[in-house]
This record gives C-alpha cells, structure tokens and sequence, in this order.
C-alpha cells in the first residue's frame, strides 16, 4: 500500500481525505499494539490495555481498510496514465481486500 500507491502517486493520494484517515487508524493501531507488546514483555498487561488492544480492533480496522480502498481509488486515474496493467493490478488488489477483510474475524 505505501510503495505500491502513496510513493508512486504522492499527487493523487496526499490531498485526499483518505489519507490522513489511513494514517490515524494505522497510528493508533499500532501505539496501542507495540503498547500492548512492551507490557506484555515487561509485567502483566494492564486491562484497560488489553480492552483497547482487543476491542478498538472493530472499529478501527474497517475504516483502516475503507481508508486504504479510498486511496487506492484515488490513485487509479494515475495509475491508468503511469501504465494501464498497473491500475488493473490495484483494482486486483483492491477486489482482494473483500476476502482478506473476513479472514481476521474468523480468528477473534
């Protein structure tokens, strides 16, 4: 996602508001996991971390994925001009998201 679209098409992503929405849900994702993983390797967790690392997963993980298709659609139209085959492999991408997004809930 990062090399693949933002790098290559910097113009078409970085004005959007997908992208700053893409870039707080993965922030907060991950304070909250290496959080998580840094009392884990210290002491026990505390619960109001485990709550956190376990329950924002729902909510901030379908608008890190919305935010993520948002931009990928952003950079089409760039992508096409760069080279049509390379729009085709981010729609590919993009129509792989819908599975990939089911797979974690089977988990939890």
């Amino acid at each position: 996602m990062v090399w693949g679209v933002v790098d290559l098409f910097p113009k078409a992503v970085y004005n959007q508001p997908a992208y700053p929405i893409m870039l707080f849900t993965w922030s907060v994702t991950e304070v909250i996991r290496y959080s998580f993983y840094a009392w884990n390797v210290v002491d026990e967790v505390p619960y109001p971390l485990v709550w956190l690392r376990y329950s924002t997963f729902w909510v901030l993980y379908p608008i890190g994925v919305g935010a993520e298709l948002w931009t990928m659609k952003n950079a089409l139209p760039e992508a096409y001009a760069w080279h049509p085959a390379y729009a085709a492999f981010i729609v590919a991408v993009m129509v792989g998201y819908i599975p990939g997004m089911l797979a974690p809930s089977r988990v939890c």
